[in-house]
């Protein structure tokens, strides 16, 4: 019901997504069996970092490093897209 769960539903292109939520959020057995269930799909997960939260506690749900990521996108690229082309 968002422009962006929209065109994840739509796209034929390859996915990844880096969760952030507190660490309540983040261990929620709900949370876990999504993420299982999207990974079985295909899509990419980039884990969440351990270390202070935006809601001031401490734990695992930190958003990755922007370098992480990045590196998780272009593999993902690398891997799929552009694999057996010149």
């Amino acid at each position: 019901d968002t422009p962006v769960t929209a065109i994840a539903l739509a796209t034929k292109a390859q996915i990844v997504i880096a969760p952030a939520m507190n660490v309540n959020m983040w261990n929620n057995q709900v949370t876990q069996e999504h993420l299982t269930k999207l990974k079985q799909k295909g899509i990419t997960i980039v884990h969440p970092e351990f270390g202070k939260l935006a809601c001031g506690w401490v734990g695992e749900g930190r958003l990755a490093a922007p370098t992480i990521i990045k590196d998780y996108a272009l593999s993902s690229l690398l891997d799929k897209s552009l694999k057996d082309k010149n």
